[in-house]
C-alpha cells in the first residue's frame, strides 16, 4: 500500500535530525531473563524503564544494570554479578569505560578488540560491532525416522552514525530436519513456525534465509523512531496474548514517546494474509496480499511496585471477495493519538478491532506478578447470559516471576495461565485475521484452549545455565470439517454453532510438554546446549502415535535457541 511505505519514508527522511540512538536487545528468552531478574531486584518502577515491550534499547539495559549494581550494593551474588559484566559487555558502546569489556592483547587492531565482539571499530563520529552468528545441532526425535539438525550460518552487526542513527542487521542461511510434530503444525497452518518462505528438504525437513534489519533515531529527547523488518512482544510473560515474537518478521514502523513515567508506543505495521502451498510442498510463488496492524499501547509506571498498560489494535485488510471494487484502508488509522474502534466504526467495522490491558507488580521483595486481559469482541448482555455465545471472543493471562526461591540464590520460578476463547484473533477472513504469513501473531496455539506453564531456572555459576519447563494445555481442534474456533486462519462466517460454545469445544486433545536445557556459556554469547525434550498428546481420533521424545546436542553463537514449545 502507497501510504504505508510513505509513510515508512517519511519516518527515515527526519532521520537528519535525530541524536543519539541505540539500536535493541536482540530477543532471547534466557538473556532477557537475566533483565527481569535486575528490575525485580532493583524495584526499577519508578524509573525510565519500561517492560512492557520488547525488545529493549541495550542503553536503557545497561542503565538498569548500573542501577542495580548501586541499588543492590553488596548483596548480589556473584552470578548477578557477572549478568552486569555480560550486559556491559554486550553493550560496550553504552558502557562507561571498563577493562572488562576490552582485551589487553590484540591479535588485529578491530579484531576481538572487545570481549562480545568479533570485529569493533569505534571513533567520535562512527561505531560499529560485527559477529558471527551460527547455530549447529544434532539429535534425533522418535516422531521423525531422519537425523535431527539445525545447521545456521550468517552474521549480526550493528552500529551508530554520527550519533545520529543507529542501525542493526541480522541474516543467516539455514537448513533444519525437525521433529514430527512441528511438520504437523506447518501442514495445519501452512508456514514454518518463526520464518517465511522455505523450500522442502525431504519430507520433513526446510530450507529458508532470515533477515532483519533496522534503523533507530530520535526527534526529540523524549520522541524515538524505529523502522525496519522484524518482531515485538508485549506484555511480561513467557507467553504473550497480544503480540508475540512467535512468528514470521514484518515491516514496520515504531514510535515510542517517554515522559516522566509513562511510556506511548505507536506501531504501524504491514503484515501479510495467508499463504499457499503448492504441489511441491512450499509456497506458490505468487504475490502475497498485504493488510496492516495499527497498534497503540500506554504505559504507567506508578510508583515502584506497579505498571499497567492500556493497549488498542486493528488489523485492517480489503479481501476482495468482500470489497470487488478495491476499497482502502481509511488513511485515519496513521493517526497516533486517535481511537481506532472510532474510526474503523465510521468506516462502516470492516476490520478487526481489539483492545485490552496488561500489569505488573511487585507485591514481595522477590516476586512479580503479571497478566493481560485480550478483548476481540463481546457483549455484556451475552456474557451475563452464560449461554457460551460465539462472539465473546476474549483472552486472559495470569502469571507470577519468583526469583532466588527460598532463599536459593539464582534459582528461579515462573508459573504462568493462558485462556483463549473459541474464535479469538479470528474475523471474516485472512485479510482481517490476527494473522501474520498464516502464522497467530500472539499465542501459538491460537484459540479454543487454556494452558499452563511453569519455567525453573537455575544458574549455579556464571558459565553455566540450566532451564527445566513444563507445559499442559488442552485445545479443540477441528472435527469433520466443522469450525470450531481453535484454527485463528479460519473464517468465523462458517462455525459449528452460535451457543453452547466453551474452550477445548470440537476434538479435545491434551498435551504434555516438558523440556530440560543445560547450556555451557565458555566465553560471551558462545553457548553448547544439550536439550531433552518429551511431548506427548493425548485425546479422540489422532491418526497415529503423537509422542515424541527429542534429544540434542547444539553449539550457538550469538544466536538464541529455536525454541517450538506447543
Amino acid at each position: 500500500m502507497n501510504r504505508f511505505r510513505c509513510f515508512l519514508i517519511a519516518l527515515v527522511a527526519t532521520a537528519a535530525s535525530a541524536s543519539a540512538q541505540s539500536t535493541f536487545q536482540p530477543l532471547d528468552p534466557d538473556i532477557y531473563h537475566w533483565v527481569t531478574r535486575a528490575e525485580i531486584k532493583t524495584q526499577s518502577l519508578n524509573g525510565r524503564f519500561h517492560s512492557g515491550i520488547k525488545a529493549y534499547l541495550r542503553k536503557d539495559v545497561v542503565e538498569l544494570m548500573d542501577s542495580s549494581q548501586k541499588w543492590n550494593a553488596g548483596k548480589l551474588s556473584k552470578v548477578d554479578r557477572f549478568h552486569i559484566r555480560y550486559f556491559r559487555e554486550v553493550n560496550s558502546e553504552w558502557a562507561h569505560p571498563d577493562s572488562s569489556s576490552r582485551r589487553e592483547q590484540l591479535l588485529f587492531k578491530s579484531f576481538f578488540r572487545r570481549k562480545a565482539d568479533l570485529l569493533s571499530y569505534s571513533e567520535p563520529g562512527f561505531d560499529v560491532h560485527a559477529n558471527i552468528a551460527g547455530y549447529g545441532a544434532l539429535g534425533s526425535a522418535s516422531d521423525n525416522a531422519a537425523s535431527q539438525y539445525i545447521n545456521t550460518r550468517g552474521v549480526e552487526v550493528r552500529g551508530m552514525i554520527g550519533k545520529r542513527v543507529g542501525f542493526y542487521t541480522f541474516m543467516t542461511d539455514n537448513q533444519v530436519m525437525l521433529p514430527g510434530y512441528i511438520s504437523d503444525w506447518t501442514s495445519t497452518y501452512n508456514s514454518l513456525p518463526h520464518e517465511g518462505f522455505w523450500k522442502r528438504i525431504d519430507q520433513k525437513g526446510y530450507d529458508f534465509f532470515t533477515a532483519r534489519g533496522y534503523i533507530t533515531f530520535n526527534a526529540t529527547k523524549y520522541i524515538d523512531f524505529q523502522v525496519g523488518h522484524d518482531r515485538i512482544h508485549v506484555g511480561n510473560g513467557y507467553r504473550s496474548l497480544i503480540l508475540s515474537d512467535f512468528g514470521n518478521n514484518y515491516s514496520f514502523a515504531k514510535i515510542n514517546t517517554r515522559v516522566w513515567k509513562f511510556q506511548y508506543t505507536n506501531l504501524f505495521a504491514n503484515l501479510k494474509t495467508s499463504i499457499t502451498v503448492g504441489p511441491s510442498g512450499t509456497p506458490g510463488s505468487r504475490l502475497i496480499p498485504d493488510k496492516y496492524l495499527f497498534f497503540h499501547r500506554l504505559g504507567m509506571n506508578i510508583g515502584r511496585y506497579f505498571n499497567f498498560g492500556i493497549f488498542e489494535s486493528v488489523v485492517a485488510g480489503r479481501d476482495p471477495a468482500i470489497y470487488p471494487n478495491g476499497t482502502k484502508v481509511p488513511l485515519s488509522y496513521f493517526n497516533p493519538i486517535i481511537f481506532y474502534r472510532s474510526v474503523e466504526q465510521d468506516a462502516g467495522s470492516p476490520d478487526n478491532s481489539c483492545l485490552g490491558m496488561d500489569f505488573k507488580v511487585a507485591p514481595l521483595k522477590n516476586v512479580q506478578l503479571y497478566g493481560q486481559v485480550f478483548l476481540d469482541e463481546f457483549l455484556m448482555k451475552e456474557i451475563k447470559a452464560q449461554k457460551g455465545w460465539w462472539g465473546n471472543k476474549y483472552a486472559l493471562q495470569a502469571g507470577f516471576h519468583y526469583i532466588d526461591v527460598l532463599g536459593l540464590k539464582n534459582v528461579d520460578l515462573q508459573m504462568e495461565y493462558n485462556f483463549v476463547r473459541p474464535f479469538t484473533y479470528t474475523h471474516q477472513s485472512n485479510y482481517t485475521s490476527y494473522t501474520h504469513y498464516s502464522q497467530p501473531l500472539a499465542h501459538p496455539l491460537g484459540a479454543n484452549f487454556k494452558e499452563v506453564l511453569a519455567v525453573v531456572r537455575i544458574q549455579p555459576w556464571h558459565f553455566l545455565n540450566a532451564s527445566f519447563k513444563a507445559i499442559y494445555y488442552s485445545k479443540g481442534l477441528d472435527m469433520s470439517d466443522l469450525n470450531y474456533g481453535g484454527n485463528v486462519l479460519l473464517s468465523y462466517n462458517v462455525r459449528a454453532k452460535e451457543y453452547g460454545n466453551s474452550v477445548g469445544q470440537g476434538r479435545k486433545v491434551d498435551v504434555m510438554y516438558f523440556d530440560a536445557t543445560v547450556s555451557y556459556q565458555p566465553f560471551t554469547n558462545f553457548f553448547l546446549d544439550f536439550k531433552q525434550v518429551i511431548r506427548k498428546m493425548s485425546g479422540a481420533l489422532l491418526p497415529t502415535d503423537q509422542n515424541t521424545m527429542f534429544t540434542s546436542l547444539a553449539v550457538r553463537w550469538n544466536v538464541p535457541q529455536r525454541l517450538n514449545e506447543f
